[in-house]
């Protein structure tokens, strides 16, 4: 999750991941977050940022942070649109919206993916909106029943409750 450039721990199994490679026609081993990774060590040793900024950078969202300090990522055909980011987790409550429509509620979600869309869903329909840059959002849903099943997808986590 930080890399060794930047003060990761090799002995950390929290700090182990699977890094997939994001090009599906790769021919070696090299991929966009080994490019951040890179921006990154360079901008820490040179003074620019500070360490500990780098390394929450890189653990809390890499695709966010590769948009922060080297603009887009790169497209690849064949390549899907949204890269995993480890540890990707969410939790979620949900309340009445006492906007006098019986069936709204209001979702609260809290995540670890900055600046993603989140989509809740119950039985018929789904809602959208995108996190702060502090993994926050407020959802407005509307006719659902009581009792009802709610998924939430938010970048690459996913919670659920019942409304």
């Amino acid at each position: 999750m930080v890399p060794l450039e930047l003060g990761g721990d090799p002995n950390d199994p929290a700090n182990l991941w699977i890094e997939p490679n994001d090009n599906p026609n790769a021919t070696s081993f090299v991929n966009a977050k080994d490019t951040l990774e890179n921006r990154l060590r360079s901008l820490v040793c040179s003074g620019v940022l500070s360490l500990s900024i780098a390394q929450k950078a890189i653990a809390s969202n890499w695709i966010a942070a590769y948009r922060t300090y080297l603009g887009n990522l790169p497209s690849y055909s064949g390549s899907t649109t949204s890269l995993p980011v480890a540890n990707a987790s969410c939790s979620i409550s949900a309340e009445p919206a006492n906007d006098g429509y019986v069936g709204d509620y209001y979702l609260t979600i809290n995540s670890n993916q900055p600046d993603q869309k989140a989509t809740a869903s119950d039985a018929g329909n789904s809602w959208s909106d995108y996190t702060n840059s502090s993994g926050y959002v407020r959802i407005l849903l509307y006719y659902t029943s009581p009792g009802e099943q709610v998924n939430v997808t938010v970048g690459g986590a996913s919670c659920s409750t019942t409304a």
